[in-house]
């Protein structure tokens, strides 16, 4: 809600990953966290948050490049597109299934995790801020 209010953003959509090929298998399982995701926007006064379950449905692996080359599509080339991402997962997103293209494709919406610092030890992490 933060970083929607921080950046006027017009709609935040979910999207609950089925099996996160990039780290360990979560506790809770995928159809778990879509189900937590669904309690967690019904409870919201705005209809500001969306749920989208597309990686759930897509084959093994599914990659986040590949729901924004989707999402682009859907939204055409010129829709402003947000990524909301903690600031650990902007320090691997070189390590990414094509992790670079993320931000030919969507601005980088980072928030600060503790523990990091800030974490942009050199200049090419704090490029993409």
């Amino acid at each position: 809600i933060t970083m929607a209010r921080l950046v006027n953003l017009q709609q935040v959509i979910l999207l609950p990953n089925n099996i996160p090929p990039h780290r360990p298998q979560p506790l809770a399982s995928a159809q778990q966290r879509l189900a937590m995701a669904r309690l967690a926007i019904a409870e919201l006064p705005d209809a500001l948050f969306t749920l989208d379950d597309r990686e759930l449905r897509r084959p093994m692996p599914s990659w986040t490049v590949d729901t924004f080359e989707d999402l682009r599509r859907e939204y055409g080339p010129n829709a402003p597109l947000g990524f909301i991402i903690g600031q650990d997962s902007l320090l691997t997103l070189p390590q990414w299934h094509c992790g670079l293209v993320l931000p030919d494709l969507c601005h980088l919406l980072v928030c600060a995790r503790h523990g990091y610092g800030d974490g942009l030890d050199d200049e090419n992490d704090s490029r993409w801020l």
